[in-house]
């Protein structure tokens, strides 16, 4: 929660200004009167940037309370799907992605719950439609955060559950995607074995079985 190094951050500043501003007896200075006159030029400039600093705190703080209320609504949205609601749910998600957009994990979290839907679904154009909504997702992600790796995970993921769905002109570029996020992070095993069953759908046994086989040696690795 960023609302309380918000605040403390902006009392700081303030005290410090208030401070610096505070009036001080100027010291007898000599004929032309110089020190007083530094005095006063001090106390001037201080008076001019105070307000200007005072609205930059106020924005920090403000944007801090807006982090927050993001991450409100992402825990709401945990108790909602755990409720049964899944309409809620997926309004709580949204609102936290669309307040904090640059936090990938409130759009891991919304897909993780659409992929959840899609796999209790019996209805193969309402799975697809979940899936589709997913794709949009990661998507947006990837465009707001391109050198990130979640945003490449869950746009690449999104669409090879939608080649599952027996979509086979989204491979390509499902695999182009995951091949990237692999890129960022080269032991990331739930990956690999995304990437080992696109390689199943695709019909080519000897990639999968490699994808398989880096997946048991990083395993046996972290043991």
């Amino acid at each position: 929660n960023p609302a309380p190094l918000a605040a403390l951050a902006t009392a700081s500043i303030f005290c410090g200004l208030l401070a610096s501003a505070s009036p001080r007896a100027p010291a007898a200075g000599n004929a032309a009167g110089t020190p007083a006159q530094e005095h006063g030029s001090r106390a001037a400039l201080a008076g001019l940037f105070l307000p200007a600093v005072c609205a930059l705190c106020l924005l920090f703080l403000a944007a801090a309370l807006g982090m927050s209320a993001a991450d409100y609504y992402q825990k709401r949205g945990r108790v909602m799907r755990s409720a049964g609601r899944p309409l809620q749910t997926a309004a709580d998600f949204e609102r936290a992605a669309r307040i904090n957009p640059w936090e990938t994990e409130y759009r891991m979290e919304r897909c993780r719950f659409l992929y959840e839907r899609a796999d209790a679904s019996r209805s193969l154009e309402e799975r697809r439609h979940l899936l589709e909504q997913a794709v949009e997702v990661g998507r947006r992600s990837l465009h707001l955060r391109p050198a990130h790796f979640d945003s490449h995970q869950m746009f690449g993921l999104s669409l090879a559950k939608l080649v599952e769905t027996g979509l086979p002109e989204r491979r390509e570029e499902a695999g182009r995607v995951l091949e990237r996020a692999q890129e960022l992070d080269p032991t990331f095993v739930p990956l690999l074995l995304s990437r080992m069953k696109l390689a199943e759908l695709d019909g080519e046994p000897d990639k999968a079985l490699r994808l398989r086989e880096e997946a048991r040696r990083i395993e046996a690795l972290r043991r």
